[in-house]
């Protein structure tokens, strides 16, 4: 049997949770930012931890290509993992409302800055941090437009 091309192997996936015309637009839009092999890797480790916030992950990332923050995608998805791998509750959260709080931040400097500093708390010594890390998460980008 033939060995699928990751582009393959990555449509199905998220053929599995969005419409085929979408998720034949975002592996497109993905081998523009090269980035699919490293999304495709990360949905598979997120599908370890559980299927079910794989696909709720996958459901978000249309979301993330509409909102246009697909550059962001490897650290927002990285962020993801690491909630999920603290509590499942925390990383369905995390990919149903992060789409719309990224969505606020018009500068992939700003969302990847934002999501670097949210995986460092995240990754902190207690175990309250990451839950502590997502409610920073979600108010950092009103704070950022606050004081711009």
């Amino acid at each position: 049997m033939l060995q699928q091309s990751q582009p393959q192997r990555l449509e199905e996936l998220l053929v599995d949770q969005l419409d085929l015309t979408t998720a034949q637009n975002l592996v497109s839009q993905l081998a523009k930012i090269q980035c699919q092999s490293a999304i495709l890797e990360l949905l598979d480790e997120l599908g370890e931890v559980s299927f079910k916030i794989q696909g709720e992950a996958i459901s978000s990332l249309g979301e993330i290509g509409r909102r246009g923050c697909l550059a962001s995608v490897v650290p927002w998805l990285d962020l993801g993992i690491t909630l999920a791998q603290a509590t499942g509750a925390l990383g369905l959260r995390y990919f149903k409302e992060s789409p719309i709080i990224l969505g606020f931040l018009e500068q992939v400097e700003q969302r990847d800055e934002l999501l670097a500093q949210v995986l460092e708390l995240a990754d902190g010594p207690t175990e309250s941090a990451p839950q502590c890390a997502y409610e920073w998460f979600k108010v950092l980008p009103q704070l950022s437009q606050d004081h711009s």
